[in-house]
């Protein structure tokens, strides 16, 4: 048995710590039992009515170890083998009286205060502690029955209160129990006759059983020739259904697209270039006024009608206040509805407290990804990045790996300057492959649209730098002048480089510069490059165009570097 030392305000110092656990409560003046998993105590405080009555029949019909406390007092009992009950506050029993129920490795119930040890009926020891009586059990749907008499609802509240027993703990006899409570929790009995009518209507209601449950599997083989329904992308290469996000810092217009986006697969129309899957969507703008949304829409739409199947609401509860439930409702009323647009996350997220974070962004997120999931939809979430956070784009998002690792698909757009007009649309995701685009926001259409992919971008960089460089310039224009094979030497380079570019600060040719332009000239202008001569001293540079090679075309398939036999070939 361990306890745990605490303070006059009844707390564990530095709650649970084991440094302060003993198997002794005598070790401190001010001592606690860490109840455990294994016990469960009925913790009455006097506050009911009855309450006496009910105490002292418990004592007498269920004996186990008792703690007097200062209004009331605990029942200690040991947890039945067959359920596991958690610590619940004003529970209702199956003997329809109201009292705490305390367990849990992080429960604990005074032994000693001030020096003095509580008064108990017996030596606190398990063995004084017995097995918890069936008819003790709690109930989550229970009625609170003690105390009533004729006039307080007394017969329809014991009759929902068996049903509630039936439903729970199928095995309990309510015959039984509905003579103790008639006997012992009522203030006021009912005859025997219509106590007997209560019980054979209990018995009677058609009664929900909780079935065993197993987990449901199935033969690789079985799922090799099964016809599964494709992944629907309400977006190509960007939404598929599951859960998304789209994260970026503050006013980078996330919500312009998101708000497009919506626009766009409800009316099946491309969004950035990519295609839509027509279906209903519902947009929950948490952060805007109805004045706001219709501005932005209507800057959006130009004139045009919004479509029928975009539906929107600017209030919602959160996710721990019954969203899911709100979310089911509006699927029922709009089946037609297939995306689910949540601008913030934020704004339906609960009030945590603790350190268990990750937790928390998993068990959230597993809602809405368990939502999407069951009606094969897509339901993306706008969400915020990290200020100054450094590393790969998607640890950016704000939030632990919780929530990037329930999403199916995550979206980061990114500026390397807040001046830039170009942004960086990042996407990876379980069913879509890892891309990067270059988009730009269009401030008189208010509409995101994609200007190229980003290896495309960069090889366009690439290849602005590589004509701009003053020494490509010149070995092109002496290949072409030595009809397409110009050997020469570094001085030569140099002099050449001099004469056309007399303002380049630095004329210097050597093979490390030569080096970094070798697959450059090879990609872009089909020139080979390599040295030639018996030793370093007196080698010469040569530039050899490879025939059938189309000038200013990146023809993948003739940029092949050849062989030594073929370079000294004609040379």
């Amino acid at each position: 048995m361990q306890f745990i030392k605490i303070n006059n305000q009844k707390r564990p110092l530095t709650p649970f710590d084991p440094k302060y656990y003993s198997n002794n409560y005598n070790k401190w003046n001010n001592s606690a039992f860490i109840i455990g998993n294994d016990v469960i105590i009925l913790d009455f405080d006097g506050d009911n009515p009855n309450d006496n009555e009910i105490m002292d029949y418990i004592e007498k019909e269920y004996p186990t170890l008792i703690v007097k406390t200062t209004r009331g007092k605990h029942f200690y009992y040991k947890m039945p083998k067959k359920y596991k009950f958690p610590k619940s506050v004003d529970a209702k029993s199956c003997l329809g009286f109201q009292c705490d129920y305390l367990t849990g490795e992080k429960t604990s119930a005074i032994i000693k205060l001030n020096g003095k040890v509580r008064e108990m009926n017996k030596n606190f020891s398990y063995d004084n502690m017995a097995v918890l009586p069936e008819v003790l059990y709690p109930l989550k749907k229970g009625k609170k029955l003690s105390g009533m008499d004729n006039g307080d609802g007394r017969n329809n509240g014991l009759f929902a209160h068996l049903v509630a027993v039936r439903e729970s703990f199928p095995d309990i006899d309510i015959n039984t129990l509905a003579d103790i409570i008639n006997n012992h929790i009522f203030s006021e009995k009912l005859d025997k006759r219509e106590l007997k009518g209560i019980i054979n209507s209990a018995k009677k209601k058609e009664i929900k059983v909780n079935k065993k449950r197993e987990i449901s599997y199935s033969s690789f083989d079985e799922l090799q020739n099964r016809q599964l329904p494709p992944i629907i992308y309400y977006v190509d290469s960007l939404i598929p259904q599951g859960l998304t996000l789209i994260c970026s810092l503050p006013k980078i217009g996330k919500s312009w697209m998101a708000l497009d986006m919506g626009i766009s697969i409800a009316s099946g129309l491309p969004i950035m270039g990519f295609r839509t899957h027509q279906a209903g969507v519902l947009y929950l703008a948490l952060e805007d006024s109805e004045n706001r949304l219709q501005d932005r829409t209507n800057k959006i739409l130009n004139g045009k009608k919004a479509p029928k199947d975009f539906i929107y609401s600017i209030r919602c509860d959160d996710l721990d206040n019954g969203l899911i439930e709100e979310l089911e409702e509006i699927k029922k009323k709009e089946p037609q509805v297939k995306v689910i647009i949540i601008d913030t996350l934020q704004k339906v997220r609960s009030l945590y407290r603790g350190n268990n974070n990750y937790g928390n962004d998993y068990k959230e997120l597993s809602k809405l990804k368990e939502f999407a999931d069951k009606y094969s939809m897509s339901i993306i979430l706008i969400h915020h990045l990290k200020k100054g956070h450094e590393g790969d784009v998607f640890e950016k998002v704000s939030g632990t790996n919780g929530i990037t690792g329930t999403a199916d698909t995550t979206i980061v757009l990114e500026k390397e300057d807040r001046a830039n007009e170009e942004t960086i649309l990042s996407v990876v995701g379980r069913d879509v492959e890892f891309q990067k685009y270059v988009i730009r926001f269009n401030k008189e259409t208010f509409k995101w649209h994609k200007i190229s992919t980003y290896e495309e971008m960069q090889d366009e960089l690439e290849k602005e730098d590589y004509y701009n460089n003053p020494i490509v310039q010149t070995i092109l224009k002496k290949v072409k002048e030595n009809n397409g094979i110009w050997k020469t030497t570094c001085k030569e380079v140099e002099e050449e480089l001099f004469n056309n570019y007399s303002d380049l600060i630095d004329t210097t040719i050597n093979q490390k510069r030569l080096n970094q332009l070798k697959k450059l000239l090879l990609k872009y202008d089909g020139i080979t490059y390599f040295m030639y001569g018996p030793n370093k001293g007196k080698r010469e540079l040569v530039f050899k165009k490879n025939v059938g090679f189309v000038d200013n075309v990146d023809n993948s398939t003739n940029s092949t570097i050849p062989t030594k036999k073929e370079m000294y070939k004609n040379v």
